[in-house]
């Protein structure tokens, strides 16, 4: 009896040290924001500043989407909440009005835990509205590093590989994007994993990567835009065309007119070459440039490679249904396209 009485204790205390390692993983969407506000003042116009401070859309996309996504809490679920981005509202008269993000919690090692702690309720509203910016950086910059730590761990070495032998160009894939359609030294081009949604699966959820090789006279000519959509258009036009279901019909993927659809750039650099990061809108078109009903949003970027004179564009494009977001999709995207070097 004793033996089975110390067994027993061993055990229990075994259990209790385990439970002091365990790590809770994070609960949450993509860009997902949980507020907690004090019960008492949750009617004091503090949601409704909140809003207006972090509720902004996303600039240049097809469908409208919002930044961030703000989900409200109820007092009792604050305790050991495990959601990825938390925003604390703290009011008590005995606090000074301060705004930082708190240690994490090493059970939930992943979580973005901001705290705002105000001594009234107009300092609270005050601080709302000067931190509105940074809280939705913060919690952005969050989810971008998310995504590039998922890109490392679930990745697809073999199509990377293909790509770098190919075009000598290295980048990360990832796992989601399994079927290498062309590999050649001035274009690749990789699909990703189609996923059917919506009611009785009939809608498509389709994802793009490209990679194109453009001659570079190192003139600044080179990387100017038109000079880039056209090359580009040539090879999309070239390899990926769409089945209209009329035998008559040729249709094929391209960067939409910027007339209709502008393109947003931004220099930038990418370790110590020029760069330009671009995003817009791609659609089906047919030899006439009359549009198919098919397209969503690319982002691209493209590097100077000065050794090898030329230009290295990478670009990711998502279709999505319009009342399906696609923050998620394009997230990932410009996760892989930001792994690209030359």
């Amino acid at each position: 009896m004793r033996a089975f009485l110390l067994i027993a204790m061993v055990c229990l205390l075994v259990s209790c040290e385990e439970d002091e390692d365990v790590t809770y993983d994070i609960t949450g969407d993509y860009g997902e924001l949980t507020i907690f506000i004090p019960t008492e003042f949750r009617d004091k116009g503090i949601e409704d500043k909140l809003e207006d401070a972090l509720y902004k859309s996303v600039p240049g996309l097809m469908i409208e989407e919002k930044s961030l996504k703000l989900k409200f809490m109820e007092e009792e679920k604050m305790k050991d909440v495990r959601v990825r981005n938390l925003l604390e509202i703290d009011i008590k008269s005995d606090n000074k009005t301060e705004f930082f993000v708190k240690k994490q919690n090493p059970k939930i090692p992943e979580q973005y835990h901001i705290i705002l702690r105000a001594h009234s309720l107009d300092d609270a509203l005050g601080l709302i509205e000067a931190k509105g910016h940074t809280v939705e950086q913060g919690v952005n910059a969050r989810e971008d590093d998310r995504i590039k730590s998922y890109i490392h761990r679930k990745r697809r070495p073999e199509i990377a590989k293909n790509i770098k032998e190919r075009m000598g160009v290295r980048m990360v894939i990832s796992r989601e994007f399994n079927h290498m359609v062309v590999n050649n030294k001035d274009f690749s081009y990789v699909k990703g994993t189609d996923h059917k949604i919506g009611m009785r699966g009939k809608m498509l959820l389709q994802n793009f990567l490209f990679v194109v090789t453009v001659p570079d006279d190192h003139t600044e000519m080179s990387m100017d835009m038109s000079r880039l959509k056209f090359i580009i258009n040539n090879h999309l036009r070239e390899h990926v065309g769409y089945d209209t279901g009329l035998e008559t019909d040729t249709a094929f993927l391209q960067i939409s007119p910027e007339k209709d659809f502008p393109i947003k750039t931004i220099k930038t650099s990418s370790e110590g070459h020029e760069a330009l990061n671009f995003s817009g809108h791609f659609g089906v078109y047919k030899t006439d440039m009359k549009p198919v009903p098919f397209g969503g949003y690319f982002t691209a970027r493209a590097i100077r490679d000065e050794t090898n004179n030329r230009i290295v564009v990478v670009i990711g494009a998502c279709n999505v249904p319009a009342e399906f977001g696609y923050r998620e999709n394009l997230r990932l995207l410009q996760g892989m396209v930001n792994t690209a070097r030359v």
